[in-house]
């Protein structure tokens, strides 16, 4: 095992053996990204960033955002007690090699959405609570902004942006409360469609999930209200609602494609399995005590953690 400093909910990701991470010491006012040598189970090295405390949900932490990493370097999103955003890039030997002000990022909630990077280009969306934001494309090289996709945001979004082809063109699909689904071309930032109307009403955490032509997408609130739609791809324009569920969905959770099946693990640990392209249920049981990780997918099983720490592991059988 190896103890990180600080805390955070920042996941683990790997390039080139090695492994990064953030975590955040409120105390000393440090955020910080972590390359770890997992043979070696000791921390390469560190980059600090100063941050001051701000207003969080009392399940957030101030290093809930993932970095991403390729061969060439990789990004890292650092918010503070001004209400900024600040996203910096590092190469693999540990240094920074630019930063970018977004500029004021007032929420409810504090920040935690993560980016999505493809090739050298990295997807930051920075949407705050009924504020003017966006969704980025950054050369994580240089920090030059390759596009910026301006709007007016409702709920803050915190679903990672998902990055698939869709007849024939790269396309960048974004959630959220207030636009529903947004389709922007990746090398361009051009909008490729729009939701005539947003179905959803809550908010948006868990990243949208595609099984072939289906896109999932989930939506929550700490109410307990819960929503997922199963929306089918067109040759053009936007893609057909298909079905809508309202109970036993996952709202921090993202969603996991098993085969020709959308599995949600539920926040309350309750594991529903549905076929992707009718909704229809497959099985729903409860599995585990409450968790807010996502599960994945490998040797034939399917994993979470709970918020006790719990590793749960369940076959990846439909019965």
């Amino acid at each position: 095992s190896l103890t990180l400093p600080g805390s955070g909910h920042s996941s683990l990701v790997e390039e080139g053996g090695r492994w990064y991470t953030c975590t955040a010491d409120a105390a000393a006012g440090h955020h910080m990204l972590h390359c770890i040598h997992p043979e070696k189970r000791d921390i390469e090295w560190t980059l600090k960033s100063p941050f001051s405390q701000y207003h969080r949900h009392e399940f957030n932490t101030f290093a809930s955002s993932t970095p991403v990493v390729c061969a060439k370097g990789g990004i890292a999103i650092t918010p503070s007690g001004t209400n900024e955003i600040t996203v910096f890039g590092f190469n693999l030997a540990g240094k920074k090699t630019w930063s970018l002000d977004l500029g004021k990022f007032p929420t409810q909630h504090g920040h935690g959405a993560s980016p999505t990077i493809v090739g050298t280009t990295a997807i930051v969306a920075a949407e705050p609570d009924f504020a003017m934001g966006g969704i980025l494309a950054i050369d994580i090289q240089t920090g030059k902004v390759r596009w910026h996709h301006k709007r007016m945001s409702a709920d803050a979004p915190y679903a990672a942006p998902l990055v698939t082809t869709i007849n024939g063109r790269t396309t960048v699909i974004a959630p959220s409360t207030a636009f529903g689904l947004t389709a922007l071309d990746l090398e361009s930032g051009e909008l490729v469609w729009q939701l005539k109307q947003s179905p959803f009403t809550q908010r948006c955490v868990g990243a949208v999930t595609r099984n072939g032509e289906m896109l999932v997408v989930t939506t929550g609130s700490g109410a307990g209200a819960r929503l997922a739609i199963g929306f089918e791809l067109a040759k053009s324009g936007p893609p057909v609602q298909k079905w809508s569920l309202n109970r036993a969905t996952s709202y921090v959770p993202t969603p996991l494609t098993v085969g020709t099946d959308t599995l949600f693990w539920g926040d309350n640990g309750i594991v529903l399995r549905v076929n992707s392209v009718t909704g229809a249920t497959v099985y729903q049981e409860r599995i585990s005590d409450a968790a807010f990780a996502s599960p994945v997918h490998m040797e034939n099983a399917i994993l979470n953690i709970t918020r006790k720490g719990e590793v749960i592991r369940i076959s990846d059988a439909s019965r």
